[in-house]
């Protein structure tokens, strides 16, 4: 289908077709410590940290599924509060790291005429109602990787110049890798923003280290599927930087567990994936004749030249939950979680094709769903063990240094379920958990769900 889309066919309407952003290259690691010292020494004396993870979360016509997760979240950073039913462990979250898709602006109905690019302001205004009010007050630091809607350029159609005013990737930047005090703020949104603390990130792809675990946070970028590096172009700064860091973190006295983060998933359960997950079948444009990898050959690329696994990597960019487990030959095993059910609606349902049409919801565990232009290295394999396209919620960790425990908590009420005796359920619940064993040895380098 590739060759199909490079001689001009139409592509499939799942499709996206972003216009790759350039990013500056000047990533270096930013400690906990330098950020929040109380939290740090709490990490530090007792070897252990938690946090929160979600994307997709902003929604220009509908907050309340927002604000409900963003709330239930809320509730968990209050000590020895699990915020949540079941078997929830009560810890208190260190920080929030947002997985990407902080804010989009509003969709255009068929037919209707096309608005006007926002302006600087109605960025901001955004920002305001998407992403300061509803995690006003969460009390720790938010980090976030930037997603495709986050990504965006807008390029003026006379000059063909870049307009930084009007492009989200500048205002992300703004938001996320600069000192807030350095930016001219709308009066209405001093109060607002000073609720909420996010800190001067060191680039847009960058590592956070904490005592128990360390989050290479990737940028993948506007193109289908997702990319590390320019399509366009055979120079690979953000691949090397990878390498560069899976291998670093190995090598620190005291290795803790590393985490990868990215917008776009890997691997996928999601009956669209075939199309959603391949680079070639977007219109961004790319060298001549150039075939692009998938995310996951590119990841797996990184891992074979570092020589080194991560113990666990989270996604968003679909607007539902999944958990899946990559295994390798030798037995290694990692969990792959797709967490882009923060707010942005409608949840999406994991069977309905890239064409519209829906089809037979599957029982977990299943295989996961191959993206054009990928095979599996021989003898490994990757299936959904778990998943949920019914519910808004969101994702918290916490690591000892030695195992990851994940929990999946949602939050029903803004996804109109009911109980078994008709009763509307509210609150936070604990819906999926599980546990990774973060040895060196590759045998024992497993997951275990809990139920």
């Amino acid at each position: 289908m590739a060759e199909e889309i490079l001689d001009g066919a139409d592509p499939p309407s799942c499709v996206e077709h972003g216009r790759w952003t350039s990013v500056p290259v000047h990533p270096h690691p930013l400690r906990l410590k330098d950020v929040d010292k109380k939290g740090y020494s709490r990490a530090k004396k007792t070897g252990s940290i938690s946090w929160h993870m979600v994307g997709c979360s902003g929604d220009p016509d509908n907050h309340l599924p927002q604000t409900a997760v963003a709330q239930a979240m809320k509730a968990q950073v209050r000590a020895g509060d699990p915020g949540g039913k079941g078997k929830a462990i009560p810890v208190e979250p260190s920080f929030f790291y947002h997985l990407g898709d902080i804010v989009y602006k509003p969709e255009v109905e068929p037919g209707a005429p096309v608005p006007a690019e926002p302006t600087e302001h109605d960025l901001t205004v955004l920002y305001r109602d998407q992403f300061y009010i509803p995690y006003g007050k969460y009390g720790k630091p938010i980090f976030a990787i930037a997603g495709n809607h986050d990504g965006k350029i807008h390029v003026d159609a006379d000059t063909g110049l870049v307009k930084p005013d009007k492009s989200p990737i500048y205002r992300f930047q703004q938001r996320f890798m600069s000192e807030i005090s350095q930016i001219s703020l709308p009066t209405e949104l001093v109060d607002v923003e000073g609720s909420v603390s996010t800190c001067a990130q060191p680039g847009i792809y960058w590592t956070l280290e904490t005592p128990a675990v360390s989050v290479i946070g990737l940028y993948t970028n506007v193109v289908n599927g997702g990319q590390l590096d320019a399509p366009d172009d055979s120079y690979t700064p953000q691949m090397r930087w990878l390498i560069h860091e899976l291998t670093r973190l190995t090598e620190e006295e005291k290795r803790r567990p590393i985490v990868i983060a990215s917008h776009y998933p890997p691997y996928s359960g999601a009956s669209n994936f075939q199309q959603r997950g391949n680079p070639n079948l977007s219109l961004t444009p790319r060298g001549q004749d150039r075939i692009l990898q998938p995310l996951a050959t590119i990841l797996a690329h990184a891992y074979e030249l570092s020589g080194v696994r991560p113990d666990l990597v989270v996604s968003a960019h679909a607007h539902h939950y999944q958990r899946i487990t990559y295994r390798f030959s030798d037995g290694y095993e990692i969990p792959h979680l797709i967490a882009g059910c923060g707010g942005h609606g409608p949840v999406e349902e994991i069977v309905k094709n890239c064409d519209g049409t829906v089809g037979t919801e599957p029982v977990a565990p299943y295989p996961v769903v191959i993206p054009g232009g990928y095979n599996f290295p021989a003898g490994d394999s990757a299936t959904v063990d778990a998943y949920n396209d019914r519910d808004f919620g969101f994702l918290r960790f916490t690591s000892d240094g030695k195992n990851i425990r994940g929990e999946f908590f949602t939050v029903p009420e803004v996804s109109g379920r009911v109980t078994k005796s008709g009763k509307r359920t509210t609150g936070a619940l604990l819906a999926d958990s599980f546990v990774v064993a973060c040895s060196p040895d590759p045998t024992l380098h497993k997951v275990q769900g809990i139920d």
